[in-house]
């Protein structure tokens, strides 16, 4: 048995052996093939007959099995869908696979693989095949990927109307893409001073060798033909509210240029995310930026888009989410920012007021799936509408479009027992943040009085959800009732900011208020002031106030900045505070703990309960502090210590 053991372990190994010296001479065979240049790879050739079948076969059962268990919407028929997928699909996809009722085009026809006409294609394809081709891509051939990452509601727009291709004319299909006969203005291309870096999330080996710049030459010829509104107007109408797709594009007239401007640069940089518009926007010279904003923002009228019936409860839940936020999650009002829109400088905020709902829908769930990106270097949104459920999304979305354009939002008020709040801050918030509120000079527990209400009530809610990470005010916030914070932010918001006693340490204060004014240009770091300065924080009171801050709190809170951002934040932060360097951080701290403390007057417009009473003082009475149920034993089952450092604990508010 040994010796036939031994036999038969002598054969494998002979085997193996064998097997690895085909293999080593085959790759070796295939690439001196290779290096010799024998194998063509000119696409006039084409494929043969067999290969096309099985490579086709291949790619039909590896696009079957990887869109399996796709979701597919109800609302494919829908005109709106119908008409924004084919103006994409005029302006790229048919410059290849042709148009019903018409041919393709020969240079397109003269591509190995050859792009399929999909008119007589299309049946083939299940719903959700052609959503995963459309958002993938199909390698080793001229099937791009879509361009946006997360945009799925743009990809179900296209496959709305690729399925409307077998039973349409080219009489149907030239009426659907065609511009209403009205006579463009020519926008000249202009000079190209500098190309931009175009934040491109696909990319890949052998940088050097593609140009992620803009702008860029785009699929149409209508950009450097001078005739850029052409390719607008196909979505947003020639009165550019949108009303040709149903209101699936926005309605440009309600913005400001500055605003748009500013919006088509995100577009181009691939900072705001939209397979139609960063395809659009990357053809535009800046001449045609500006020009485009002027012509929509201003030389257009203001103009209503498309309305449809709602019911009266959707408006009315959508009027208090607008006007109040979302009871219970510390989610600013819209108000708090978008009744301000346009008079904040560096901080571009749109005009909602009379923009068209099913805009509003799409973009408030791209921004809480996370695929929107965003204008400006701040984009709360994603924090904000992480929050929100569907239900809540349409009613704000019906709510804000049955305003006039241009309506002005009212300023969401503060509401609260001022009395509860002063027995709260003398049983709890005293044991930190002393009966004044003003924090230690230590710095480890800051000065609220520096803060308004917004910004209290939304930190509250941060702490209690865990959206901020101290376990001490963890517990206490989660303790505390809806009631009770908005009584608690309402107290602060009555308090005069108060420049607590502190030794400034011996850091570069000039290097702070250099980055403060000016921020860190060659790392993408924006002045401080342009979110934290005076007319910012008094326009949006949800930000945060640094002037007169302890400087060992500030320094301590942007280190805490460098981990990990949460899912649901609206700080821009994280990404800040990550690439400054802690002489920069101690700079900058010193620098604003040197300064007063920004005034309150006029910062909100009183309430019933502000105007007829001032902040009582603290009581020793025992503050009534209900646990809800729902975090009863998150409370009440306390974690072990982490590593944080203890000057980090019980910490409620710097910046975010």
């Amino acid at each position: 048995m040994q010796i036939g053991g031994s036999s038969l372990m002598s054969f494998w190994v002979r085997f193996v052996v064998g097997l690895v010296i085909l293999g080593v001479i085959g790759v070796g065979a295939g690439f001196a093939l290779m290096a010799s240049g024998a194998i063509s790879v000119a696409a006039d050739k084409g494929h043969g007959e067999t290969f096309y079948r099985v490579m086709h076969y291949a790619f039909k059962r590896s696009v079957a099995a990887q869109s399996a268990g796709t979701e597919v919407p109800e609302n494919l028929d829908d005109e709106g869908r119908i008409a924004l997928g084919a103006q994409h699909y005029d302006q790229v996809c048919s410059r290849c696979h042709g148009g019903p009722g018409l041919g393709q085009n020969p240079q397109a026809l003269s591509m190995t693989p050859r792009p399929q006409h999909l008119p007589a294609v299309v049946e083939q394809f299940t719903d959700a095949e052609l959503h995963w081709i459309v958002e993938n891509g199909v390698m080793m051939s001229a099937m791009p990927a879509w361009p946006a990452d997360g945009r799925t509601d743009e990809i179900w727009s296209v496959v709305a109307f690729l399925r409307q291709l077998p039973e349409m004319s080219a009489e149907t299909y030239a009426e659907l893409v065609s511009s209403d006969g009205t006579e463009v203005e020519a926008m000249p291309f202009g000079a190209v001073a500098e190309t931009r870096d175009m934040n491109f999330y696909k990319t890949g080996p052998a940088m050097e060798e593609y140009a992620y710049r803009t702008p860029a030459v785009g699929w149409s010829d209508h950009p450097l033909a001078s005739i850029p509104l052409a390719s607008c107007t196909a979505c947003h109408g020639s009165d550019g509210t949108g009303g040709v797709t149903e209101g699936l594009a926005p309605n440009l007239t309600i913005q400001s240029p500055e605003y748009l401007a500013a919006t088509l640069r995100a577009y181009a940089a691939a900072d705001r995310h939209s397979g139609f518009m960063q395809v659009a926007a990357s053809g535009l010279s800046n001449n045609q930026i500006d020009a485009l904003s002027t012509y929509f923002g201003e030389t257009l009228p203001d103009a209503a888009g498309p309305q449809r019936p709602v019911d009266d409860d959707v408006l009315a839940l959508g009027e208090s989410i607008v006007e109040a936020g979302l009871d219970g999650s510390g989610a600013l009002a819209c108000s708090n920012c978008h009744s301000r829109s346009g008079e904040v400088d560096d901080i571009p905020i749109p005009e909602i007021a009379g923009q068209n709902p099913r805009f509003l829908t799409t973009q408030l769930v791209a921004f809480r799936d996370g695929g929107r990106g965003g204008t400006g270097f701040w984009q709360p949104m994603q924090g904000v509408a992480h929050e929100m459920s569907n239900e809540q999304i349409g009613a704000v979305a019906a709510y804000l479009g049955s305003l006039e354009p241009g309506a002005t939002l009212p300023r969401s008020e503060l509401t609260g027992d001022l009395d509860e709040a002063a027995e709260l801050v003398g049983g709890v918030c005293d044991e930190c943040h002393q009966d004044t509120m003003a924090g230690v000079p230590e710095g480890e527990y800051p000065n609220l009085t520096l803060q308004t209400g917004a910004y209290i009530g939304r930190q509250l809610h941060n702490f209690r959800t865990e959206q901020r990470d101290s376990r001490r005010m963890t517990e206490v916030a989660g303790r505390l009732s809806n009631e009770q914070i908005a009584s608690l932010a309402l107290y602060v918001d009555q308090l005069e900011p108060v420049a607590a006693p502190q030794e400034i340490s011996d850091a570069d204060i000039a290097l702070g208020e250099q980055i403060a004014n000016e921020g860190l240009p060659e790392r993408n770091v924006p002045a401080c002031l342009t979110c934290h300065g005076a007319e910012p924080t008094g326009q949006l009171p949800g930000l945060v106030r640094l002037h007169g801050q302890y400087e060992e709190y500030l320094v301590h809170r942007l280190t805490q900045f460098q981990s990990d951002a949460p899912e649901a934040t609206i700080s821009p932060m994280y990404r800040i505070a990550d690439v400054m360097t802690p002489d920069e951080r101690e700079a900058v701290s010193a620098w604003f703990a040197s300064q007063e403390p920004l005034s309150k007057v006029d910062l909100v417009e009183p309430t019933e309960a502000s105007a007829e009473q001032q902040p009582p003082e603290p009581t020793d009475a025992e503050p009534d502090i209900p646990r809800p149920a729902e975090t009863v034993d998150e409370v009440v089952t306390e974690e072990e210590p982490t590593d944080a450092p203890e000057t980090e604990e019980g910490v409620l508010v710097p910046t975010e």
